[in-house]
């Protein structure tokens, strides 16, 4: 029975390389010889259109400070990244608004260190006091003058 399996083994791998079309050894002529490649032609560059080549002189050229809008910022100036309320010429930086048992107070940080605790009616400096805080702004009085701060004013981004 061995010899039969060992017998039908021998003659199938017989017929499937028999089987097998353009079987040729290494000898042959025919290996030497290859076919010849043809040249490869590359796409070439489609041509810009007219818009593009506007577009990218555009995008190249240095961008220039607008002065006929009044708004428009002189990139050496730079805004802080916080609310700023100014006071004859002094800034002062708005830590928070918090509201007390009685009233609102609001925290400012001066050219001093040490922060501001200002509640409504009291003094930030000689004459200038302050008189309202709402969710929309904070006021302040010198004399018969209101200093209005607003909270959240838009930023011109665009």
């Amino acid at each position: 029975m061995r010899w039969l399996a060992l017998l039908l083994s021998v003659y199938t791998f017989y017929y499937l390389f028999s089987s097998i079309s353009g079987y040729e050894t290494a000898n042959s002529d025919s290996a030497d010889q290859l076919p010849e490649v043809k040249q490869i032609e590359l796409p070439k560059p489609a041509p810009e259109l007219e818009a593009e080549e506007q577009w990218l002189a555009y995008t190249k050229e240095p961008k220039k400070a607008d002065k006929t809008n009044p708004k428009a910022k002189d990139p050496k100036k730079k805004e802080p990244g916080y609310p700023v309320l100014s006071v004859d010429g002094i800034n002062y930086k708005l830590l928070g608004i918090f509201q007390d048992a009685s009233s609102p107070f609001i925290v400012l940080k001066g050219p001093k260190p040490k922060p501001i605790k200002l509640g409504v009616g009291e003094k930030l400096k000689p004459g200038v006091y302050l008189k309202n805080v709402s969710s929309r702004e904070i006021l302040l009085s010198r004399g018969n003058q209101t200093i209005t701060f607003n909270l959240f004013e838009r930023s011109d981004n665009g």
